[in-house]
């Protein structure tokens, strides 16, 4: 999801009607494929959702089903109560919740912290600490150490993320070794 934050500033520069034809011919191209993750679907998503927010938009990548679809899988009688948020809005809630009075330069730096506090706090350290348990092993996550997360904070998201990522501003671009440099040459 992140080479599809730089993919998505480029395809939100063209108008909207542009937008809208390229989508359709790309999706009438692209060959029907039986890989766990078909690009088709990933590139169809990318620019179904590049328009919202990037916190949704992140969440919306990272997840297995569209909000339309989580709309079809928990409809009535699931959802008993009409006034009950649907499925799709019940999904970014914790992460309304986690950006509250948030505030970042970058829709990159916004996604990382997202990964930081949903999906690693929530979700992968506790499957290491369960499994590691359950193996009788003693497991430590050495970069979690509290002054090290601080200072990697404190950085700028184009210094936490590979170059490659395509998630530089627009005035970056890369020199020959891969490296980002800003317009003049400087080397970051």
């Amino acid at each position: 999801t992140y080479l599809g934050v730089g993919l998505a500033r480029r395809y939100l520069r063209l108008p909207r009607w542009l937008r809208r034809q390229l989508f359709e011919r790309l999706e009438s191209f692209l060959p029907v494929s039986s890989a766990a993750v078909p690009m088709s679907l990933l590139l169809g998503r990318l620019l179904t959702y590049a328009e919202r927010e990037p916190g949704e938009r992140h969440q919306i990548w990272f997840g297995m089903f569209s909000p339309a679809q989580l709309d079809q899988l928990f409809s009535e009688p699931w959802s008993a109560s009409r006034d009950a948020l649907r499925p799709s809005q019940m999904v970014f809630a914790p992460l309304r919740r986690v950006l509250e009075g948030a505030c970042f330069e970058e829709p990159a730096a916004e996604m990382l912290y997202l990964d930081f506090r949903l999906y690693l706090e929530d979700n992968l350290l506790v499957k290491i600490d369960r499994a590691s348990m359950a193996c009788s092993l003693e497991l430590r996550t050495p970069y979690l150490d509290h002054r090290l997360v601080g200072g990697g904070k404190m950085a700028a998201a184009r210094d936490r993320l590979p170059a490659k990522a395509g998630v530089l501003g627009p005035d970056c671009r890369l020199d020959e070794n891969g490296t980002a440099a800003l317009g003049g040459g400087d080397s970051r």
